[in-house]
């Protein structure tokens, strides 16, 4: 009764708690390190020591079980049949976008751009400002051709890459093959793009439509053009990803 008299007397209800993303759990740990080490949080990535990077990396990497997407996978499922054929579902929906995104120098493949659809186990990619290659002219180069952790490798299904992966990695570069000719006139308009040339405007600094692309530029149009030893050895080196 007094709480119906004097509603503003009954407890609040507590605010829920933010949930934290991966990477601002490595941007709050990283500081931390950094600022007890003198070194500024703001500076430009290039001058923040490679061994702070490293353990900060090392001890996030720790602390995740190996088992987290498994697990997700496994307790959204009703049983034993449908969590096969969803880890199978996420098996090759890893290896399409992965094998579609080396071949484009996909890259800034951060867990806040790569989503999971829990319901049927397919991947989610969002986020495709750095293509071409862009991630080999940032300030960190991205090396790898794609995101493979071991926390994504358990989540696989019993055959790891082995399985579905591999088949799925090998289907869609055959795939790609068989389609080269819409692939390439695709990839043309984009080499004739002044947004994507990368090219400098004269006193005007960087142009607003991106950075340099140098697989636009280079590759892209030489595989069009070019003999065919060099359109081989394009596709040469998109063939090594299927012997995973």
């Amino acid at each position: 009764a007094a709480a119906r008299c004097a509603p503003h007397l009954a407890p609040a209800t507590p605010p829920a708690r933010r949930q934290m993303r991966p990477l601002d759990m490595f941007y709050q740990r990283v500081s931390a390190v950094l600022r007890s080490a003198g070194v500024s949080s703001t500076a430009s990535r290039r001058h923040w020591p490679c061994c702070i990077l490293r353990d900060t990396v090392s001890g996030l990497s720790s602390e995740a079980p190996r088992d987290l997407l498994q697990r997700e996978l496994w307790c959204s499922s009703p049983g034993g049949a449908a969590w096969l054929g969803k880890v199978t579902t996420h098996a090759r929906s890893v290896a399409t976008a992965f094998m579609l995104g080396h071949v484009l120098g996909l890259g800034d493949r951060h867990l806040d751009n790569v989503l999971l659809d829990l319901r049927s186990g397919e991947e989610v990619h969002i986020d495709y400002n750095i293509a071409f290659d862009r991630g080999l002219a940032l300030g960190v180069l991205e090396l790898v051709p794609f995101l493979l952790t071991p926390v994504m490798v358990a989540a696989l299904g019993p055959t790891s890459t082995q399985g579905a992966f591999r088949l799925a990695a090998e289907a869609t570069l055959g795939a790609l093959r068989a389609g080269r000719g819409v692939l390439l006139g695709l990839l043309e308009a984009f080499v004739r793009d002044s947004c994507w040339s990368g090219r400098r405007r004269a006193g005007a600094g960087a142009s607003t439509c991106g950075s340099a692309t140098p697989r636009t530029s280079t590759a892209a149009w030489r595989w069009r053009r070019g003999s065919r030893s060099s359109r081989a050895a394009s596709w040469g080196r998109c063939a090594r990803a299927s012997t995973l």
